[in-house]
């Protein structure tokens, strides 16, 4: 392959990177490229590439592949200028071994953030669990984020677990709409659902999405099946359950209906997160408002999946201050 050699860059190590215009032909994508979905820009940058050429400011880093050339950063412009037809790139040339690749494109993530579903996949997909060898979860982190020490060990934890739940999403040809929306961060509450029993993954993610639980929200009800471990549905469980600080007074309103009221005068997640699970159980609202002596607009707030953080308007509520 004749190559367009402009300048050759030697190393403090003495190695010798090449800065070469490359047919875009013969660049291949890496199969692990961070970056999952049509990226924001493509389009502008492909009406810039007509509109000026390639950049020279901005080459892309390549290393040799079995005689063509594997892209390690630079993937949206490999595909703007495979769009706008342009025959050549600019890259730097550099040999690399595969982990020191995989580093190498989470820290492209630095300049250009990567979408939180992206990264959490990047990190699960590229780490090795329970083996000293390969790269763990923490290197991961610290190559696409800059965190070091504990801040990346507990950062890798979470968006390893939650890499392994989406990637369990996609084995299993699951289609949540809403679920990828780079706009709407869901790794938390993600990492709590991950703690459950992989059967109640799927129901659980939906219910995340259909009602826009808060992560406190979520981290509640996630304890709540962890503790019923319920053979049907989750929508059922989580109906019988009157979530609660006390897992003991669960069933208040049964017992002692004007205690429970009284409860929920004093705290009002309990109330929070009671109404939420007594819609999910197709109780009425005229019902929930009778068993906790909430006002109904009160409750139809509540329920209104447009409130996301429902808990900081109802801390400092009281009955008939509706």
């Amino acid at each position: 392959m004749q190559l367009d050699l402009l300048l050759t860059i030697e190393k403090e190590t003495g190695e010798k990177n090449e800065l070469c215009w490359i047919p875009v032909d013969s660049l291949v994508p890496h199969p692990r490229n961070p970056r999952r979905g049509k990226p924001d820009k493509l389009e502008s940058i492909v009406q810039s590439m007509r509109d000026k050429g390639y950049l020279i400011e901005k080459p892309m880093l390549v290393r040799p592949f079995y005689g063509s050339y594997q892209i390690i950063g630079g993937h949206t412009r490999h595909q703007a200028a495979k769009m706008a037809g342009l025959g050549k790139v600019l890259c730097v040339i550099e040999k690399m071994d595969d982990d020191s690749a995989i580093l190498r494109m989470g820290e492209d993530n630095r300049n250009d953030p990567f979408s939180w579903f992206s990264e959490c996949i990047y990190v699960a997909q590229n780490s090795i669990k329970g083996s000293k060898k390969g790269l763990s979860r923490k290197d991961l982190v610290t190559a696409s984020t800059g965190k070091v020490g504990d801040a990346a060990e507990s950062e890798g934890r979470r968006k390893g677990d939650v890499g392994e739940f989406l990637l369990w999403i996609e084995e299993q040809n699951v289609h949540v709409d809403g679920l990828l929306n780079p706009e709407v961060n869901l790794t938390r509450h993600i990492y709590a659902i991950h703690k459950t029993p992989d059967r109640y993954w799927q129901e659980l993610v939906e219910l995340l999405v259909e009602r826009l639980w808060s992560v406190k929200e979520t981290e509640s009800i996630v304890a709540a099946v962890k503790e019923s471990l319920p053979d049907g549905s989750i929508r059922d469980a989580i109906g019988m359950l009157a979530i609660s600080k006390k897992p003991a007074d669960r069933f208040r309103w049964e017992t002692n209906p004007e205690s429970f009221k009284k409860n929920c005068q004093l705290f009002n997640d309990d109330f929070l997160l009671y109404a939420l699970a007594m819609d999910l159980a197709g109780v009425s609202v005229q019902e929930i408002s009778d068993r906790t002596g909430r006002s109904i607009p009160c409750v139809e707030r509540v329920l209104n999946p447009q409130f996301v953080d429902r808990c900081k308007p109802f801390r400092k509520w009281r009955v008939g201050q509706d």
